[in-house]
Order: structure tokens, then C-alpha cells, then sequence
């Protein structure tokens, strides 16, 4: 018999919030006393608590930009923590990316 889910609606806005501090899912994990694998498992089954999580996410962006930003505005100090946070956190705009676009006939060897 399996063990009932420490699942509350109320983790919604526990994600959200602890997110949105630029934290990981690993951080809120710990807050609700889960391991990582039960978030996972939590976003697949419970759709408003993926959307937060998702929120939350975006909204910790503006924490590590922040932190981005300000290093940039008063020179030295070190941005790659921040760097890695964003490429972490927002994967579609902060991606190392080299784009290569093929031409002409593809050939098999055999």
C-alpha cells in the first residue's frame, strides 16, 4: 500500500515564494521536508503546482539578473554565480548557443 502524499494545495505559494527568492527546487524541497525526486513528481501530477513552480521560477530571474547586473554596473566583482543561475533558471534566454544549419545531399555510408 503506498504512503499517502504530503501534497497541500498551500505548497502552491510556498513554490512560488521560495522561487521567486532566486532559490532552487532543491531549497523547496527542503522547506516542505521532501526530497527533490517528490517536487518532480508533484509537478507531473499536480498541474497548479507545476504553474507555480514555473512562476516562481521566472520571478528568481529577476534575482540572479539583478545580481548580473549590478556586478556589470560597478565593474569587478564576479558574475559567474549569476551567470549560472540565470542559464539554470531561464535555459531559453541564458543557453550557450551555437546554431549550424546544413546544405546539400545527405549520403549514407554503408
Amino acid at each position: 500500500m503506498a504512503r499517502p502524499s504530503k501534497y497541500q494545495e498551500d505548497f502552491c505559494q510556498l513554490a512560488e515564494d521560495t522561487l521567486a527568492q532566486g532559490y532552487s527546487e532543491a531549497v523547496l524541497a527542503g522547506e516542505i521536508g521532501v526530497c527533490l525526486d517528490t517536487i518532480t513528481e508533484w509537478k507531473n501530477v499536480h498541474p497548479e503546482f507545476s504553474a507555480s513552480v514555473r512562476t516562481g521560477r521566472m520571478k528568481g530571474a529577476r534575482v540572479w539578473e539583478d545580481i548580473l547586473l549590478q556586478n556589470a554596473r560597478e565593474g569587478g566583482g564576479n558574475a559567474t554565480a549569476a551567470f549560472f543561475g540565470l542559464k539554470n533558471r531561464v535555459p531559453a534566454e541564458w543557453r550557450d548557443m551555437t546554431e549550424q544549419e546544413l546544405s546539400g545531399a545527405v549520403t549514407v555510408n554503408q
